[in-house]
């Protein structure tokens, strides 16, 4: 969905999320861990997969995780950050993890959750990503989340030691949520908001923009101008 139809649902994404495509980000497909942008060709032509129709009206999608899950600005619903909330929409459940309450929050917590994903090798390719995030995005990030994740690229890797494997990461997954708590809330760590009814028939809407449509029509019908 292009901006001009999500206007059409009065629908307008944050002024950050502007920035970065004046900045070329979505045309380039910047590729982050487990975050890779819709270039605006992408967004338009994007629709719900039909086994996971949503059934949550007013999802419009900007981004999507490694197996094509979509991360959405759920319309109506602003953060303490003046934002729309961003969601990110299992298809194999039908919930949703309520991801952070801005677009520079997306980034930093997909940066963040990539320093606590635990390898076998060495923490090389994670330092590598955080400096990247820090050296394009760091002017747009809150001076003190910057500071967080340049200290993730200083610190001495943490050793996780298993039964047969012995994996390395920058911080524990743990670490990690205490982190987005403590930045975001907690309702941010968890995964209870149910955006699609997987596996229905009936009752549901065949992608975001139409469910935001839906939406907008009963809104004027409910509340019809006053003479």
């Amino acid at each position: 969905m292009n901006l001009q139809a999500m206007q059409e649902c009065d629908f307008y994404p944050p002024p950050y999320y502007e920035r970065i495509r004046e900045m070329g980000m979505l045309a380039h497909r910047l590729r982050l861990w487990d975050f890779d942008w819709m270039a605006d060709e992408d967004r338009s032509n994007w629709q719900f997969p039909d086994f996971s129709r949503p059934t949550l009206p007013g999802l419009f999608p900007f981004a999507q995780d490694y197996s094509g899950d979509p991360y959405c600005w759920l319309q109506g619903r602003l953060s303490r950050f003046g934002e729309p909330d961003i969601l990110l929409c299992d298809h194999e459940d039908g919930f949703a993890w309520l991801y952070a309450p801005s677009l520079a929050g997306a980034i930093f917590r997909t940066a963040t959750t990539f320093a606590a994903a635990a390898r076998e090798d060495s923490v090389a390719p994670m330092v590598e990503m955080i400096e990247q995030v820090i050296e394009v995005y760091g002017e747009l990030l809150p001076d003190d989340w910057v500071q967080r994740l340049s200290h993730l690229t200083k610190r001495e890797p943490r050793i996780f030691r298993g039964a047969t494997v012995t994996k390395v990461a920058l911080h524990a997954p743990w670490d990690s949520d205490e982190v987005i708590k403590q930045l975001f809330g907690s309702p941010y760590a968890e995964k209870n908001t149910q955006w699609a009814n997987i596996g229905a028939e009936q009752g549901v809407v065949g992608s975001g923009l139409a469910a935001a449509r839906e939406t907008k029509d009963q809104h004027r019908q409910a509340d019809p101008p006053q003479p």
